[in-house]
């Protein structure tokens, strides 16, 4: 098919309000504007850590991202990675190891996410974190449980949110010579007549290109938590909650994936979190830390164990008549959180949408609760929770759209499959952009370290085909 051919059949896909699609092409196109071996959609931490392994094996690798900056997701995210950790460095902590790990996550989703997926999660997830570190990435000491996450095992950076993880991911792009392009957004995948994915059409600073990947293309650029259409169409009863996404997790190739003949799974399941409105900084929270927490309903009583699974969370909320509840933490918790958490904390204090009292009497009087029955949920949790050291705080509770947790199916090596189960040639897939990792509810922690697993999978898996 000629080059011209191509271009008008994409516009009128485009046309048509189709959004991306994949082209299907005769025979390869002649004219194609470039030729990497492998090329990788996105720059958050799964498209970064595909792009530096494809590239550590021999591969010629270009990055695409259609926003101005790298980072997605992950450079917001609050930055914690689940890994095993070994018993000779457990001190005291709970007995972890990979197979409770794997009967967490599988457990955690209700028999919506593939076992052999989820088991190379659960198995994969401490040498990424050893890889990372052997990058430069820092870690803060020992391990946490955090929201949703069920157990401690949770390793925090030393820079906020996700910065580190860019910063180190970035260096090693760099290092192996991958070509990273931004504001370059694709727009179609080019399949050939058998199937195989051989390329993609993208805008390339505002000129169209047509470029060919020898061995393969990953997806790589997120979930769908930003785009308040494809919610309406696959999640409507979400997609009136604020988000905390970046802006350019939209979906689009989880679209052309499926028009390349990927199956999609499980778009209707939403990961959410609690967080301020919607006009307001989504990181003021309070339950970074669920086991020095709680949290109450409009009578000033605890509804729900606050340390359970965020999909449990989430429903036990949306139950709420009214819908209306509070987090709630010591002082000291709250010194305990990392710097950035605790300014958002105190700027929504001096804006009036958090709150701070001496005793649960006056903070119940701030936040509208029954004084009486606060005071009593709060001595009831003071040792279970942590409750000693005021002031005390409180935040509202307000659902957030924090992870779409539908996509593109993959197998264990990150390659997208078809129908029948069978992978598509020269396509796979990482991060957010699957849909079969974690099933109904994707555990507290679990976020990065799939990017990083199935990035660094696809990437070798992709860089060898």
């Amino acid at each position: 098919m000629k080059r011209r051919t191509i271009l008008l059949a994409g516009a009128a896909v485009a046309a048509a309000g189709a959004g991306l699609s994949a082209w299907r092409a005769s025979r390869p196109p002649t004219g194609w504007d470039e030729d990497f071996d492998v090329i990788a959609v996105g720059g958050g931490a799964a498209g970064l850590s595909a792009a530096a392994t494809s590239a550590a094996a021999g591969a010629s690798v270009l990055l695409l991202e259609k926003e101005p900056q790298l980072g997605g997701d992950t450079l917001i995210s609050g930055g914690n990675f689940n890994a095993v950790v070994p018993s000779s460095a457990q001190n005291g902590l709970p007995p972890d190891s990979e197979a409770l790990f794997l009967s967490q996550i599988l457990d955690s989703g209700a028999g919506l996410n593939s076992p052999d997926v989820a088991a190379a999660l659960a198995t994969g997830a401490s040498g990424a974190l050893a890889w990372l570190k052997s990058l430069g990435m820092r870690f803060l000491p020992g391990v946490r449980e955090i929201y949703g996450g069920r157990f401690p095992r949770a390793h925090k950076p030393v820079l906020p949110r996700g910065e580190g993880y860019i910063r180190a991911l970035l260096a090693e792009c760099e290092r192996r010579k991958v070509q990273i392009r931004l504001s370059s957004p694709v727009r179609s995948l080019i399949r050939a007549q058998d199937g195989r994915v051989l390329g993609v059409a993208v805008t390339d600073n505002g000129a169209p290109k047509l470029i060919r990947a020898r061995r393969g293309v990953i997806i790589a650029s997120g979930g769908y938590g930003s785009s308040r259409d494809m919610l309406k169409t696959y999640a409507p009863d979400f997609a009136d909650l604020p988000h905390d996404n970046a802006p350019g997790v939209t979906g689009e190739m989880i679209l052309a994936g499926r028009q390349a003949g990927a199956t999609v799974m499980n778009m209707n399941l939403v990961e959410c979190i609690p967080g301020s409105g919607q006009d307001s900084d989504g990181q003021i929270r309070l339950d970074i830390a669920p086991t020095r927490m709680i949290m109450v309903n409009s009578r000033g009583r605890r509804f729900v164990d606050e340390t359970d699974y965020r999909a449990r969370i989430t429903q036990a909320i949306l139950k709420l008549t009214p819908r209306r509840c509070w987090s709630i933490a010591d002082s000291d918790t709250v010194a305990s959180y990392d710097l950035a958490t605790q300014k958002s904390l105190h700027r929504g204090l001096h804006a009036g949408t958090i709150f701070r009292a001496r005793t649960p009497g006056e903070l119940a009087a701030q936040i509208g609760v029954p004084p009486r029955a606060l005071a009593q949920t709060m001595s009831e949790m003071r040792l279970r929770r942590g409750l000693r050291t005021p002031p005390f705080w409180a935040a509202p509770v307000n659902l957030r759209v924090h992870a779409t947790l539908g996509g593109l199916k993959i197998d264990s090596r990150g390659r997208c499959l078809d129908p029948s189960g069978l992978p598509i040639p020269g396509l796979w897939a990482a991060g957010a952009a699957t849909g079969n990792v974690h099933g109904a509810n994707r555990l507290g922690g679990n976020g990065i370290n799939t990017a990083v697993v199935f990035g660094r999978a696809a990437g070798e898996d992709a860089a060898r085909a």
